[in-house]
């Protein structure tokens, strides 16, 4: 129970025997629990509500080092074990977990009868959106190069505007192509009026079918991203930040639709868009899908999201090093959150106005938390409570770190070194006179 009011100075204090501890977490081992670790300095275990964490979303915040994706990946592995069997999908920037989660389907810990987890890594070749499942202003964002006029501007909302309502007016679902959407740009410039702004459109069209993620025929399956027992991880390393924004804001702005749509009963079984269960989006350096400053195409949608999704099933998990670089609305509204080591005194200032169940004295004891060692708080667990992570259960690299001085010896000696080749008296003294030894 947390107390109301501080108790009386001299108030006797007791540590706490392990049947109190043990009802720190909510839940305990059945249907919707995750165990995580266990309270620090003991050998009590801790768990979350996978229940409270989908609806009411999660942040995980840490410097750099910390051990905030090591968490998530414990956490994922609770959540895909036969008492949880989730939808979740990662957006993993760095290809960690596309490395080291697959391993789970072939762990004893993760089969029960005729259930095994099932992952799926999407590579970065094979991530592609829709043209025409993103609005204008995401088309924009991708072609702004600084010079973009209201002009151009103008001309290109109406452009898409017209080919959407094409699509509707033929009985289509907005469906449209780039070139047709070129089309309707060209016809619009067609008088000589806007010769220069349609050029500079097509132009930047042109450059966004060469290089980005958007296609014409290939797009976001959802059906085949969520389904419970499967995790489904997008591999967006190596994609342009511009494009990994884009990618999330398709997927979010999708799922979204979907569920409300499934649970509104605007869709049934044998439509593209029938979502039929709560789903899970964990989104890696959060920072950059909803900036505190500056614009993001995934920011809107984001908190959507966090403000609405509880309704329809869908929940996000924002994971992020610099909080102070995070919306702090998007952060706010995570109603559970996992805190490990925070150095930064800015950043701790921020976490303690976004995230209102710490206390200053929590805060003010982020830098002392060893690596691996977290705060837990929110509506995921009883009252908040420092944890010992446990290990995994899968090895792998999520979160680790590289050891240089052990690499380099290792290469060094595994290296025939280079030999300075013999030099006569005569070529020495040359040398010597030249400065080179």
């Amino acid at each position: 129970v947390n107390p109301r009011q501080m108790p009386l100075p001299g108030t006797p204090i007791d540590n706490s025997d392990r049947d109190a501890l043990m009802h720190i977490s909510k839940v305990k081992g059945e249907v919707g629990a995750a165990h995580i670790g266990e309270v620090d300095g003991t050998d009590v275990p801790l768990y979350v509500s996978v229940s409270d964490i989908v609806s009411q979303h999660l942040s995980v915040i840490a410097s750099t080092g910390a051990g905030k994706s090591y968490t998530m990946g414990v956490l994922l592995e609770e959540m895909m074990k036969p008492n949880n069997r989730a939808s979740v999908l990662v957006l993993d920037p760095h290809g960690e977990y596309a490395e080291s989660m697959p391993s789970i389907m072939d762990s004893e810990e993760f089969v029960d009868g005729e259930y095994s987890p099932e992952v799926e890594v999407i590579k970065p070749r094979d991530i592609h959106v829709l043209i025409s499942d993103i609005e204008s202003e995401d088309i924009l964002a991708l072609m702004d190069d600084g010079n973009l006029s209201e002009k151009m501007r103008s001309l290109f909302h109406e452009a898409h505007r017209n080919v959407v309502n094409n699509s509707h007016n033929n009985g289509g679902d907005g469906y449209f192509t780039l070139s047709e959407l070129m089309e309707e740009i060209t016809a619009l410039g067609e008088g000589g009026m806007h010769d220069s702004t349609v050029e500079a459109l097509l132009w930047r069209l042109r450059r966004l079918e060469r290089g980005s993620v958007v296609s014409d025929t290939k797009g976001i399956d959802l059906q085949r991203y969520f389904s419970p027992g499967k995790l489904t991880i997008l591999n967006v390393s190596g994609i342009p930040e511009r494009d990994q924004q884009l990618v999330a804001t398709a997927i979010l702005r999708m799922l979204f639709d979907a569920r409300e749509g499934t649970v509104n009963k605007r869709f049934f079984d044998g439509n593209k868009r029938y979502l039929p269960t709560p789903a899970f989006v964990v989104l890696e350096e959060a920072h950059r899908f909803s900036p505190r400053e500056g614009f993001s195409p995934s920011k809107k949608i984001l908190k959507t999201i966090l403000s609405e999704g509880r309704k329809f099933g869908v929940g996000v998990c924002l994971i992020s090093q610099r909080p102070g670089k995070l919306d702090e609305d998007a952060l706010s509204q995570c109603l559970s959150q996992i805190t490990l080591r925070i150095v930064n005194p800015h950043d701790q200032e921020y976490v303690a106005k976004s995230i209102e169940s710490l206390s200053r004295d929590v805060i003010s004891s982020l830098p002392a938390l060893s690596r691996g060692v977290a705060v837990v708080s929110g509506l995921c667990i009883g009252t908040t409570a420092t944890v010992r992570i446990r290990e995994r259960h899968v090895k792998g690299k999520i979160g680790a770190s590289f050891n240089a001085s052990k690499e380099w010896v290792e290469h060094n000696r595994s290296h025939k070194r280079w030999e300075v080749p013999h030099h006569s008296t005569r070529d020495i003294s040359m040398d010597k006179d030249l400065g080179i030894l």
